[in-house]
């Protein structure tokens, strides 16, 4: 073989590469091209996670158990001196069972509240953030890290209650 061959076949071996090269990029660009793959999938637009109600905690615990929310409703009646009842008006109907909302400290008198703060016997509209839980009161005892008085914790043993955080005043009523 002549050298003039060699450098022939040199030519011809790297024009197959350069070919074969750009022919499978091709390939791979189009095929990403027309599959979505550059792209990724086509998704349906996200819409904003649907704010929970009294009522979507109350007819489905499990989905909320453990999770942080903010609800807003009415304080409607006083359990303890740390806890209330929350309701939200659905139409012209009120939900008359309510959820029981739980603060680690003890609600104070109207007279030795701060201004701003939820005291007892009040019954304004509300914004509380908190978490959801199922009601065990030994668990809860432990949470709150106080003694609760079973008896009156009782009716919402195994039951949503919601574990405050944050609760703010919209208006007296």
């Amino acid at each position: 073989m002549t050298q003039n061959q060699g450098n022939t076949l040199i030519y011809i071996l790297g024009a197959v590469v350069v070919v074969l090269l750009i022919g499978f990029l091709l390939y791979y660009v189009l095929s990403r091209l027309f599959t979505g793959g550059f792209v990724g999938p086509v998704l349906e637009p996200q819409t904003e996670a649907q704010v929970p109600t009294v009522a979507d905690i109350l007819e489905d615990p499990d989905i909320y158990n453990g999770k942080v929310v903010v609800l807003t409703g009415e304080v409607t009646d006083w359990v303890t001196e740390r806890a209330f009842l929350l309701s939200q008006e659905q139409g012209v109907i009120v939900i008359d069972s309510g959820l029981l909302v739980i603060q680690r400290e003890p609600f104070q008198l109207p007279r030795d509240a701060p201004e701003d703060d939820l005291a007892l016997a009040e019954n304004p509209e509300v914004t509380v953030t908190g978490t959801v839980a199922i009601l065990n009161i030994i668990e809860m005892e432990q949470t709150l890290q106080t003694d609760l008085d079973d008896e009156l914790y009782f009716n919402w043993v195994d039951r949503p209650v919601l574990i405050a955080q944050k609760i703010e005043i919209i208006s007296n009523q």
